[in-house]
């Protein structure tokens, strides 16, 4: 009947659904009602979609990023060498630190790599494997995202972190500037050059091109990076596991020609390659340290100089005296 009369009736054809995260216009509308009204505005004043996203995308980047960086570098600088400092780091000689030119770096970082990040994040969430949905993959692949996540960011953060140390154009011109810095206060932990910050940011946004990846978990690492960077420059040894990188660690990793403590969170890539540096023998007086030694870790002539230092330059001084 059809044949005879192909008009007298729709055809019916099967439906096939294609996933994407592309949308009409290439705009992706953002989950919060904040966001959205936000990019809805941009876009109107630009007359562009993508230029309204991107705004979007550099807004909340750069003035929640401010507000958070101020939020917990303020907290934790406060709290640890003005409240408590006692007994978190009695021993600390906090005119060392140059927390008015950290904060300066940290600005234009903040406005480099909000300039940086916010096309790549426009491109990840439209080409990438990245998923809005739990359901869509459940609770078990969730699991397994987590590892998988977790070995590629901590992996390719700390080869890039190591080439950064290890190719000297890269540590001349951009990975110098945060270690500038050597009597760190927490409000170094986002004074990076803008390049630096988002060739160590980039893993966590590439994963999804792998394998997918559940957008808040991107997001909340994020976070638990920021909170992280500004923890591991306050010199406190607070963290009772080292399997984990704490602040000793990264004090150790600031001293001049030190070679060591790469990781992001975690030392398991620094022990593969041997360059891990035990933390024991920095101490600024932290009353619940397990490990108390009598000469307190000291900053000398403008570089981070421990313990061990410290005996080898005494060696050297005692030589040139006889």
């Amino acid at each position: 009947q059809d044949r005879a009369n192909p008009g007298s009736a729709k055809t019916q054809h099967p439906k096939i659904h294609i996933h994407t995260n592309k949308h009409i216009n290439f705009k992706i509308k953002s989950s919060s009602t904040m966001f959205s009204v936000l990019e809805d505005h941009l876009t109107s004043l630009s007359g562009s979609p993508l230029a309204g996203e991107f705004l979007s995308n550099f807004i909340t980047f750069f003035f929640g990023g401010t507000f958070y960086y101020f939020l917990l570098a303020g907290f934790s600088y406060y709290y640890i060498f003005i409240r408590y400092k006692d007994h978190y780091a009695p021993k600390f000689d906090t005119t060392q630190f140059e927390v008015t030119r950290e904060i300066k770096t940290c600005l234009w970082n903040l406005f480099g790599e909000a300039l940086l990040v916010s096309p790549l994040k426009m491109i990840v969430l439209r080409y990438s494997m990245t998923y809005h949905d739990f359901s869509q993959y459940g609770l078990s692949y969730f699991l397994v995202s987590l590892v998988l996540f977790w070995a590629w960011v901590e992996t390719w953060t700390y080869w890039a972190h190591r080439w950064l140390h290890s190719v000297p154009f890269l540590y001349r011109r951009f990975h110098y500037v945060h270690h500038s810095f050597v009597a760190t206060s927490p409000f170094a932990g986002f004074a990076f050059h803008p390049v630096d910050s988002f060739l160590q940011a980039v893993p966590t946004y590439t994963a999804s091109f792998f394998f997918p990846v559940y957008w808040p978990l991107t997001m909340l690492h994020t976070v638990m990076i920021s909170i992280w960077s500004v923890s591991i420059h306050d010199h406190v040894p607070m963290m009772p596991c080292k399997l984990f990188l704490y602040a000793p660690h990264h004090t150790i990793h600031h001293d001049e020609g030190r070679m060591k403590n790469y990781g992001l969170f975690t030392s398991i890539w620094d022990r593969i390659m041997n360059t891990y540096e035990d933390p024991d023998h920095i101490y600024f007086g932290y009353k619940d340290a397990k490990v108390h030694q009598t000469k307190i870790y000291e900053f000398k002539t403008g570089l981070v100089g421990d313990r061990k230092r410290q005996e080898r330059l005494e060696k050297m001084q005692k030589r040139k005296s006889m």
